[in-house]
């Protein structure tokens, strides 16, 4: 350790001997130097000049030795800052604490190069300055040693106030030098040992910080990364980054500002001022003291602005696209350590900037990819939207379907409630659809929309987008607004109480301008809506519209239709106490036009009724028209007599001929007396015959062909049916299903026919109902079900007999005693006389032209008498009238004449013709 003495004389002492001099000066040299050279080894340096703060013990101590050799009372060690021409203080001895701790811009008498080998009159130094930093008075002398490495850098001096009496030997001065020399040596591997040891801790903070940029999700965060990783990386009070966007009109700015500048307001930043013209336009670092800021005119409001601190030294540094072009600025003020800042500053500073400019490209790519992204898919949402709605509203012609599917659509993805009005016929606008996210509100909600009458007059609501045709963006919705929606308090109050924030009003309008409704959405939280979704919402309900108005034209075609269709079809059924009949027709769902089904039930008089159904190919009014003509073609040929098979050849001819539509038809005849069907087809369907005990079947016929093909004969179905049967003729849309074959659909009618009804009403409605024909069905339906009463037969009437009589003319005889008998055992005298006459007219017809047996039978009920004779000729008897002098041909007309019915019926085999006396009659 150097000697703790300070005074001259133990100094001179020990110089006294040259060869204890050389020994002392070597002691002093090796134990100083190894001093040093193990505080040079500290790792914690505080900054380039108070990085050395950890050599200030060895440095009071090397300057307590010189102080004591050269006989000094006080003294420094200064070092020489190169960057700023200051000399710092290091160490002191003797110095009072209020001296300053540096001097700034020394005179070049301070700083002059350290060639002299002697501490004599050239090392007095008179500026005045030392004086007040050491303190000496005027009696004092004040000399320096400069601190110089052996390559002659000079890293400072030491500076001592020696009395005027004392003056150091050459051997003192020598051991003086030595001190200083290893000095400096160990100085300046200290502060390059800091510069070392910052330079890695810098290059660790910036590793971190490329980690940081490039775990930022976006040009904020990484903003503000970068602002915080200068800061710690060069150590300073304030930071900002700004990246410049837009021509400078716009930015993404930081600012990090420690507690020492709390109060300093951060738009205070200088990124618009002239001084920063060479970082943002030029892409060129700028690095200014706080002598030149001070000097800068821009910086006048700073620098006079009271309250704020003093400027300080200032670096920036641009961020440079990959490019060249200019994406923003780092700028940094006021290093911790109060050191100006460095070129070593400025170049890490610049690579902080390389790779944050690198990180924004790559982040703001990123985001412009991610917002790419995003509104495509926002816009491939849109158009499925809008691809969705369109096929909803597509998809239906129901009016109502049409509306809600809009508000369904809307809420709660776009609003909280949604509204449409339309408007009618009468011009007047009604609640047509509404939807709430909640349930219950939207019960209230339509309540009070039900309630409040909307006029195209009002200010705010569906009513005022009807009348301007125009969208109403209200991004605010007031309660002054609302108040003109309702002059009731309590639906005011309701309306209030709905806290609507913001609304859109648009109106229904078609393409060509017509305005058919409005509509309503609002929200009660969320964001303001925005012009980009007004128009997406305009484009919706320009669709809405659209499909409205279809809806509409099909329904006033459609009616059209229907109403020519039904006009054309029986307005009522024939009925009787003994037969009971029911039709439905539904036109087909889909679609406005109408098919061509049809039925008809005809009375044919003497108790016999035809029964028509048929199905015309095609659709709309052309095939309704065809429907028409054949039915009434039809009606006309059944009037005349025509048999079934008699009656579609001549309608056929008729398709034939007029060049018509194919059709399908089924015509037949009930004899209700014989309870006989005969039935013939073409092409159509056969009929189900639902007993009124057992299992439904389908008659057997002949299906033929349709009519219009031509060139067939269509063949004759001679069937009974049982008492209270039920006879159900339909067409094809009753059984065809696009999902499933023919045969199934009408295994599925005739178990439907099992059903246990009391009406012929009740069994439509149950097969309609049985067969999912309901609701919506593709295909026009016409169903005809008639039922026979549970008429009494002969063998179960009252009195019934039957007599089997030989083919001879005395059996004529045989049958007028068996009637008079029975009507007389039954005290029906009255009814003898006539009874005995039509007996024997069809008796004797019968004998004449038979050539078998024929039986006669006799039936008395409640109120009828009925005689049947039949014999096995098929030749049906005809009633052509006779002349004057013909012997023969009286016999139907007699029959004609007397009795209450009368008819003839085919058999198998042969025929029957029977007559019927009401008992009332005399």
């Amino acid at each position: 350790m150097p000697p703790q003495g300070t005074t001259g004389s133990i100094q001179g002492a020990k110089l006294s001997d040259p060869n204890g001099d050389r020994a002392e000066r070597t002691r002093l040299e090796v134990e100083f130097a190894a001093h040093l050279g193990g505080a040079g080894r500290h790792d914690q340096p505080a900054s380039p000049v108070g990085a050395l703060t950890e050599l200030r013990p060895a440095l009071e101590e090397a300057l307590q030795t010189v102080t004591g050799l050269l006989g000094a009372e006080r003294g420094i060690i200064a070092l020489y800052e190169a960057t700023t021409d200051e000399l710092v203080t290091a160490a002191s001895l003797g110095i009072p604490p209020s001296s300053p701790a540096k001097l700034d811009r020394m005179p070049s008498p301070a700083l002059e190069s350290t060639a002299g080998e002697t501490l004599g009159d050239d090392d007095v130094i008179d500026d005045p300055r030392w004086a007040e930093l050491v303190g000496t008075d005027a009696s004092g002398t004040i000399r320096r040693v400069p601190l110089a490495t052996s390559r002659g850098e000079l890293m400072g001096m030491i500076v001592v106030s020696v009395p005027p009496a004392v003056r150091p030997s050459e051997q003192e001065a020598e051991i003086v030098r030595a001190y200083a020399r290893q000095s400096a040596e160990v100085i300046e591997r200290g502060r390059l040992s800091l510069q070392a040891r910052r330079q890695a801790a810098q290059l660790r903070l910036l590793a971190d910080a490329a980690m940081a940029l490039t775990a930022a999700p976006s040009v904020d965060t990484l903003v503000r990364a970068v602002t915080e990783a200068a800061c710690e990386i060069i150590g300073t009070h304030q930071g900002a980054t700004c990246r410049v966007m837009d021509g400078c009109t716009d930015a993404i700015t930081f600012v990090r500002v420690s507690d020492k500048y709390a109060a300093w307001p951060l738009d205070d930043l200088s990124k618009n001022l002239d001084v920063l013209t060479s970082v943002s336009t030029e892409n060129k670092p700028l690095r200014l003291t706080r002598e030149q800021l001070m000097r800068h005119p821009e910086w006048q409001a700073l620098r006079d602005s009271p309250g704020r601190p003093p400027l300080s030294d200032y670096l920036a540094v641009p961020l440079s696209a990959h490019d060249g072009s200019n994406l923003g600025l780092i700028q940094l003020s006021d290093k911790i350590d109060g050191s100006p800042f460095s070129a070593e500053d400025e170049a890490i500073l610049v690579q902080l900037a390389q790779m944050s400019s690198a990180a924004i490209e790559t982040t703001e790519l990123l985001d412009r990819e991610r917002q790419a992204r995003a509104a495509a898919e926002e816009i491939a949402q849109q158009r499925a939207l809008l691809s969705d709605a369109s096929r909803l509203f597509a998809g239906s012609l129901d009016l109502g379907e049409i509306v809600d599917s809009f508000v369904r659509i809307v809420v709660p993805r776009f609003a909280d409630w949604c509204s449409v009005h339309l408007v009618d016929e009468w011009e007047d606008v009604r609640l047509a659809a509404v939807a709430h996210r909640d349930a219950e509100q939207e019960r209230a909600l339509r309540g009070f929309l039900q309630r409040v009458r909307v006029t195209t007059d009002q200010a705010f609501g569906a009513g005022r987008a009807i009348a301007s045709g125009e969208s109403q963006l209200m991004a605010e919705v007031t309660d002054e607004l609302l108040a003109t929606f309702t002059d009731d308090p309590d639906d005011l109050r309701y309306i209030l109480g709905l806290r609507i924030r913001t609304a859109v009003v648009m109106p229904l309008a078609t393409q060509v301008q017509t305005t058919v409704g409005g509509i309503m959405m609002c929200r009660s939280t969320g964001t303001p809506y925005s012009e980009v979704e007004v128009a997406l919402f305009e484009d919706l309900a320009g669709r809405c519209a659209v499909a409205i108005e279809r809806a509409r034209l099909y329904g006033a075609e459609r009616e059209a239709a229907s109403t020519l269709q039904r006009s054309l079809l029986p307005q009522g059924l024939p009925m009787s106490s003994a037969l009971t009949a029911a039709a439905r027709y539904l036109p087909g769902a889909r679609g406005a036009q109408v098919g061509g089904d049809w039925y008809d039930l005809i009375d044919l008089g003497e108790g016999r009724l035809g029964i028509a159904i048929g199905d015309v190919m095609g659709r709309g009014i052309a095939a309704a028209a065809v429907m028409g003509q054949l039915r009434t073609t039809a009606r006309a040929y059944a009037l005349e007599g025509h048999g079934p098979a008699d009656l579609l050849e001549r309608l056929d001819r008729v398709v034939q001929g007029v060049g018509l539509q194919l059709t399908t038809c089924i015509y037949a005849i009930l004899d209700q007396h014989s309870q006989t069907l005969t039935v013939a087809s073409a092409g159509h369907l056969p009929p189900l015959l639902i007993p009124a005990s057992g299992e439904p079947r389908f008659i057997e016929v002949d299906p033929c062909v349709p009519l219009g093909v031509g060139g067939v004969a269509f063949e004759e179905t001679c069937i009974e049916l049982p008492a209270g049967s039920t006879l159900l003729l339909y067409t094809d849309g009753l059984v065809e299903d696009a999902n499933d074959s023919l045969a199934s659909g009408m295994e599925r009618l005739r178990r439907a026919g099992r059903a246990v009804v009391q009406s012929p009403d009740e069994l439509c409605d149950r097969v309609l109902e049985k067969l999912d024909r309901v609701g919506d069905h593709h295909d026009d339906i016409a169903v005809l079900a008639v039922t026979l009463a549970r008429r009494p037969t002969f063998a179960s009437a009252q009195g019934f007999t039957s007599l089997e009589l030989a083919p001879e003319s005395s059996s004529v005889a045989t049958a007028r005693h068996f009637v008079a008998a029975e009507l007389s055992l039954r005290n029906l005298d009255r009814l003898v006389d006539v009874a005995v006459l039509l007996v024997s007219e069809l008796v004797t017809n019968a004998v004449h032209h038979a050539g078998g047996p024929v039986r006669l039978q006799l039936a008395v009920d409640t109120d009828t008498v009925r005689v049947d004779v039949g014999d096995e000729v098929p030749d049906l008897p005809l009633g052509a009238p006779a002349d004057g002098f013909a012997q023969g041909g009286r016999g139907l007309l007699i029959v004609e004449a007397l009795a209450s019915r009368w008819g003839v019926e085919a058999m198998l085999p042969g025929k029957r013709v029977w007559f019927e006396l009401d008992l009332g009659d005399e």
